[in-house]
């Protein structure tokens, strides 16, 4: 039987929240993806207010650089 893979087993917090948390802490860039990324999984749960606080995201993400190289801007 094959050993399961990162992508194959199931999630393990606790085994890969030390390994993300040092990525993350490597570089500011890093650091300020990581804070978009967190923003946004607050959207995932339907709320009234979700396209005004959808706005504030995006102009975050804008500010933080992030999605400006890949959008071709």
């Amino acid at each position: 039987m094959a050993t399961p893979t990162c992508a194959t087993r199931a999630y393990d917090r606790a085994h890969h929240s030390p390994l993300l948390d040092e990525l993350i802490t490597t570089c500011s860039e890093m650091i300020k993806l990581a804070e978009v990324v967190r923003g946004f999984a607050g959207l995932l749960r339907p709320r009234e207010d979700n396209a005004d606080r959808l706005e504030a995201w995006i102009a975050t993400a804008r500010a933080a650089g992030c999605g400006a190289r890949s959008a071709g801007r």
